[in-house]
């Protein structure tokens, strides 16, 4: 095997960073984001005492994105067409929206004061990935909004799933090029709207462009090409530019996590490569397991963790530090579940409509059980 494949197979451990960003977003949600100062009253039995601890496991999401874009990089150049791209990225996706969805509408609905709520208008945006305020101004209400508050990232998702994949199949050959002068364009015009106070500007920007998650999808596809051992120049000049771009975005609006993020969050998906240690650790079975699932984890988890955990406490009394130990087990209840939907749902949707309309199955299919950091091994479609 050459050494740039010898590179390539280490990607199969990424079920353990995906299980570190959802472990992180998850704490978030359960400890810090529904207390003060986030939120005006606290859904949580012990109120605000891990609120500081938690409060950077928003970044999680950040690190989905790293990963899509490296995922991303290396699944555009195994589609032959736009299509099947599409085909393969609404597989993935559109089947455990729906199911999650609708899970999270009848589970808040039974649940007794539910302390945060969803309606059925929220299934158009869910289901399509659309931002809700597309919606509600095409259709002059305000009646839609997300199932759950934590689709928005989606959005951004299918955004850079549709600019990626129109450029890529646009010129194929030079795909990182023009992926970088796109990005690199879009990150200037950002930091110039920012600088000069263009609100409107930057919202455009950011809302048609993906101006303020571009950068950590670039970072994805400089480690692919890192790992890939091809264009070197190229690949520096996008990790660097994108977190040069993070760090002047973390001063012009104060938020200096967002430089610190910046580099330690490459520097895990590097550290997972490169430190046989951490590799041994995300490989782990339970962790790869979690990870795999990590999608519907992520879909199920906020509103109905947080809805539970607030009607459990009332309705047991309970309070204090101690009390976390609902969190947890809601955790656990949670993550369960996802993992069943992934087995029994998911991934076998998944692999049904790709092996029908695409004719073959995905390079992680293939390439399954070949190295030990991969997840669950999976057999190959018959044929």
């Amino acid at each position: 095997m050459k050494a740039n494949e010898q590179n390539l197979s280490r990607i199969l451990y990424l079920d353990g960073l995906r299980c570190l960003a959802v472990a992180a977003v998850v704490l978030f949600h359960y400890f810090s984001r529904w207390t003060p100062p986030l939120n005006p009253n606290s859904l949580y039995p012990y109120g605000s005492a891990f609120a500081a601890l938690f409060q950077y496991g928003r970044y999680g999401v950040q690190l989905f994105f790293i990963v899509s874009g490296f995922v991303i990089a290396l699944t555009l150049y195994r589609c032959s067409t736009f299509l099947e791209f599409a085909i393969r990225r609404l597989a993935r996706l559109w089947p455990s929206m729906f199911l999650c969805s609708l899970l999270t509408l009848i589970i808040i609905s039974i649940v007794p004061n539910h302390a945060l709520y969803s309606s059925t208008a929220g299934l158009l945006p869910s289901l399509t990935f659309l931002d809700p305020m597309i919606f509600n101004r095409m259709l002059h209400t305000h009646i839609f909004d997300w199932i759950d508050g934590a689709y928005w990232s989606l959005f951004a998702e299918v955004r850079f799933y549709f600019f990626a994949g129109l450029l890529f199949f646009w010129r194929r050959e030079s795909f990182p090029e023009t992926m970088t002068y796109f990005s690199f364009t879009v990150m200037t015009l950002m930091l110039l709207a920012s600088i000069f106070n263009l609100a409107k500007i930057a919202f455009l920007l950011s809302f048609f462009f993906i101006a303020d998650t571009i950068p950590w999808f670039l970072i994805g596809i400089a480690l692919y090409l890192h790992l890939k051992g091809s264009k070197t120049r190229l690949r520096y000049m996008q990790f660097g530019g994108a977190i040069l771009y993070l760090a002047g975005m973390g001063i012009i609006q104060h938020s200096y996590p967002l430089t610190m993020v910046a580099i330690v969050i490459p520097s895990i998906f590097l550290a997972g490569v490169y430190f046989a240690p951490f590799r041994w650790v995300l490989s782990q079975g339970l962790i790869t397991a979690i990870g795999a699932a990590s999608y519907s984890f992520y879909l199920l988890h906020q509103y109905i963790g947080v809805t539970l955990i607030h009607f459990l406490s009332g309705t047991l009394h309970l309070e204090g530090k101690l009390s976390a130990f609902v969190a947890i087990v809601i955790t656990i209840a949670v993550a369960s579940v996802a993992r069943l939907i992934y087995v029994c749902w998911e991934h076998p949707i998944n692999r049904y409509i790709v092996d029908r309309l695409c004719g073959k199955p995905s390079y992680l299919q293939q390439h399954a059980g070949r190295s030990a950091f991969s997840s669950i091994p999976v057999p190959p479609p018959e044929k």
